[in-house]
């Protein structure tokens, strides 16, 4: 399987007058031959794909990566009903993704996709 490790960082757009490295996910998923997240890799072993989103301003957040109605939900472990929402489309470096969050969409860039080595995504 194809395990990668996909940094997306908040892309410079509208009402944001640059991107900012400062407001990033990292998202431990493999993703197939076309850079989308593998589906059936993820059903076979679910507690791997992780993320965790890392904002300057506020606690860091851990959770998984589950496919719901079409697209992929981002579920926090501790943030009980919080969730975020990223669309299944390709994840191809520099390419824009949007992230339904409850403050609403925002615009993701990819920054890197490396190999996922270990589960460096893990809470101790």
């Amino acid at each position: 399987m194809n395990w990668k490790i996909v940094r997306l960082e908040l892309a410079q757009c509208r009402g944001s007058s640059r991107a900012s490295a400062s407001k990033a996910y990292l998202l431990r998923v493999p993703l197939d031959a076309d850079g989308r997240i593998d589906a059936e890799a993820i059903a076979s072993n679910p507690a791997r794909a992780t993320v965790a989103r890392f904002w300057a301003s506020e606690p860091d957040m851990h959770g998984r990566v589950e496919r719901e109605n079409g697209h992929w939900r981002l579920r926090w472990l501790d943030k009980a009903g919080q969730l975020a929402r990223i669309p299944a489309v390709p994840l191809r470096l520099n390419e824009r993704v949007s992230i339904e969050g409850p403050g609403g969409n925002e615009a993701f860039s990819v920054a890197s996709i490396n190999d996922s080595g270990r589960q460096i995504l893990e809470r101790p």
